[in-house]
């Protein structure tokens, strides 16, 4: 009988255990480098994240100055398409009774009246009121009150509320004021009432009723509303210059460049933004060169409503 080979096992091999150590940590100069590392990336995205910033503010004032002009065409098509005015003064009208005397009216019962004189505002006030904005409710040592019938003002931003959203004023800050003067109609130009306040949408003062002889003016007498500005960023009010200044100011003075790359907004009488006009340097550059209508608009007639 053969008798069967003998299996042989292959031993198993194991491996060599290494001796322990601690596990190795980072150098000073490595942390120095990925400190280092973080600090430059942080250099290079926080300027990209400042202009972001600085874009969505800008992009949040032209989607104000369209609201505004929504506004502005509702209150047309009520009024026989009369366009808003920049400014208005019925304080020595007698209007009892009259719609127009609930704009900047006496404060209700129990508060104190509103800045400045009464049935006298802009262009701001009259949309605030039709469109029922308000009430918007201050309250401090001096005044209380609720902003029914005319728009937030200097007094109200400078009590440092937070923001109330208020379409008519733009998205970015003021930086500068007017050296002496106030802001018009309302406010006192100093640094601490106007300075770091939302700027201002100034209005075209060819609209003014309180200096343009009390005219009114109807859409459908502006023959290029495309090339017509109604509204532009001012630091200095809700008017492009004031009662008895030189029309020659408002080539520059009073006009707010405030955001990115030194432009300023306008709204044209069309409804379309103009977002980003640079500094002109005369009213013949903005109006020929730019082909942008301010004080000469182009006009069918003269149109007065008693």
């Amino acid at each position: 009988m053969r008798s069967e080979p003998k299996k042989t096992v292959s031993p198993v091999s194991v491996p060599c255990r290494q001796p322990w150590s601690a596990p190795r940590g980072m150098s000073l100069v490595e942390i120095i480098v990925v400190v280092g590392i973080i600090a430059l990336l942080v250099a290079i995205l926080l300027p990209g994240l400042s202009v972001a910033r600085k874009n969505a503010i800008h992009a949040t004032s032209q989607n104000n100055l369209r609201q505004i002009h929504t506004y502005l065409t509702a209150y047309a098509g009520e009024n026989r398409e009369i366009l808003v005015p920049a400014a208005f003064d019925y304080s020595a009208q007698g209007l009892t009774g009259d719609a127009r005397v609930q704009v900047r009216a006496p404060s209700p019962a129990g508060v104190n009246p509103p800045l400045g004189q009464p049935f006298k505002g802009s262009w701001s006030d009259i949309l605030w009121t039709l469109n029922k904005l308000g009430p918007v409710r201050t309250s401090d040592t001096t005044s209380d009150y609720d902003y029914r019938n005319d728009s937030p003002d200097a007094k109200f931003y400078s009590l440092d509320l937070d923001d109330n959203g208020n379409v008519f004023r733009s998205a970015a800050r003021m930086t500068k004021v007017l050296d002496g003067d106030g802001a018009f109609p309302f406010g006192t130009g100093s640094e601490t009432d106007e300075k770091g306040q939302p700027g201002y949408f100034a209005a075209n003062h060819f609209f003014d009723l309180t200096t343009n002889g009390g005219k009114w003016w109807r859409t459908t007498e502006i023959k290029r509303p495309q090339n017509s500005m109604y509204l532009v960023d001012s630091f200095a009010g809700e008017v492009t210059f004031q009662t008895g200044t030189d029309a020659a100011d408002y080539n520059i003075d009073y006009i707010d460049f405030r955001y990115p790359g030194d432009v300023c907004t306008m709204l044209m009488l069309d409804g379309h933004v103009e977002p980003a006009v640079s500094a002109w340097e005369s009213l013949q550059d903005l109006e020929e060169s730019r082909q942008i209508r301010v004080l000469g608009l182009d006009r069918q007639k003269n149109f007065w409503v008693p």
